[in-house]
């Protein structure tokens, strides 16, 4: 596997590990902005402000302020429901698309040549590692809670 495939992969289990650390690598005022992309990207069906903040990392005030500095930008549009005056529905634009894409290619890009620096072989062994460590931890944790 070659190291671009393999970043894809260590991001896509990242994200599904801790899904509120898709985000960490952006600047202060953009704090949040790559967590909603991404959350309304891989959302399917509708999505409220609601879904997005029940899992977000950030209070609903923050939330409600970076929907409010994406729409301005052109990155999401919302739409109040018809059928229920407390919910408002949130979606992507195609530039918000495009936001979310670009970003995705550079964290995985970056990825990739952590990956090169390390060797491909080193690093899948790194995997190999971890993952044998974190599936311990998972059995040590529960024989602890008993």
């Amino acid at each position: 596997m070659d190291s671009k495939a393999l970043a894809e992969m260590v991001l896509s289990s990242t994200h599904k590990a801790n899904p509120n650390d898709y985000s960490r690598h952006v600047g202060e005022n953009d704090k949040g902005i790559n967590y909603v992309l991404h959350f309304l990207y891989k959302s399917e069906g509708p999505v409220t402000s609601g879904d997005i903040a029940k899992n977000a990392p950030f209070s609903t005030a923050r939330l409600a302020a970076l929907l409010n500095k994406m729409e301005e930008r052109g990155l999401v549009t919302r739409k109040d429901s018809k059928e229920d005056a407390r919910k408002t529905y949130v979606a992507l634009t195609e530039e918000g698309k495009m936001l979310h894409d670009k970003n995705h290619e550079m964290i995985v890009n970056c990825l990739a040549k952590v990956i090169d620096k390390m060797g491909v072989e080193d690093f899948e062994e790194l995997q190999r590692l971890v993952h044998k460590w974190f599936v311990a931890m998972q059995e040590v944790m529960k024989e602890c809670e008993e």
